[in-house]
């Protein structure tokens, strides 16, 4: 938050001016355009649902010689509530229910994957210059699918099964690297927050489904009559 100077470092110093980049973009983290400080800020009431302004910044540059400046504004978004998600889920649950009898694993965990990757790639890839990219947002249910095929083609079914309840395990790692989204106001990167949480909660019904789905075991069948 800017409290102290790092080691050697003057603030008197004149600037050690050095190339990043030589197309016409460039990203950078500037401390100058968000709030420096780990409390609320000042005139900012935490407990109203409307967004509120924080400040308006300014950073002068220089482009082609010229002293041109970049502005924004700064503004305090809400929270927002668990609810849409929560309901979404409901509604998941009681489908998943209402089909349990025709759930199949191997589908279940690849659709997981799948809605998992369709959120992840363009999160992780469409991130600018300088931002730091989650690859296990990738990589979990990357590894789900490929878990998931495995399983599907292993003729052992007992072990197919395990092999499937396993795949759902990354799957619900990303869940648990995610689940702050769904009261977060804004999730960082390209893809649209409602996207990210409607992907959060379908992964979650579909990984919970694969565990059911693999591991389930049915009772024997009682047969009527009596052996000679």
């Amino acid at each position: 938050y800017g409290a102290s100077l790092p080691a050697g470092v003057d603030a008197d110093a004149p600037p050690r001016w050095v190339q990043v980049a030589d197309g016409h973009e460039y990203a950078w983290h500037d401390h100058r355009i968000h709030f420096m400080s780990p409390q609320m800020p000042q005139g900012v009431d935490p407990t109203s649902g409307d967004v509120q302004s924080v400040f308006d910044w300014e950073i002068p540059t220089v482009v082609d010689g010229r002293q041109v400046a970049i502005t924004g504004s700064l503004d305090w978004v809400p929270s927002r509530g668990p609810g849409v998600p929560v309901a979404a889920g409901l509604v998941g649950i009681a489908l998943l229910v209402a089909g349990r009898r025709r759930l199949h694993a191997a589908v279940t965990v690849g659709a997981g994957a799948l809605s998992a990757l369709a959120v992840s790639v363009p999160m992780v890839t469409g991130l600018p210059a300088g931002a730091d990219a989650d690859l296990a947002l990738v990589a979990l249910p990357g590894a789900g699918a490929v878990l998931a095929v495995v399983g599907s083609r292993w003729s052992d079914g007992h072990r197919a099964r395990l092999v499937q309840a396993a795949a759902a395990v990354p799957l619900l790692v990303w869940v648990g690297l995610l689940v702050g989204s769904l009261t977060r106001p804004i999730v960082p990167g390209p893809v649209p927050t409602w996207a990210v949480q409607v992907a959060v909660v379908v992964v979650a019904l579909l990984g919970v489904a694969t565990v059911v789905a693999s591991l389930r075991v049915s009772a024997p069948k009682a047969v009527d009559g009596s052996a000679d």
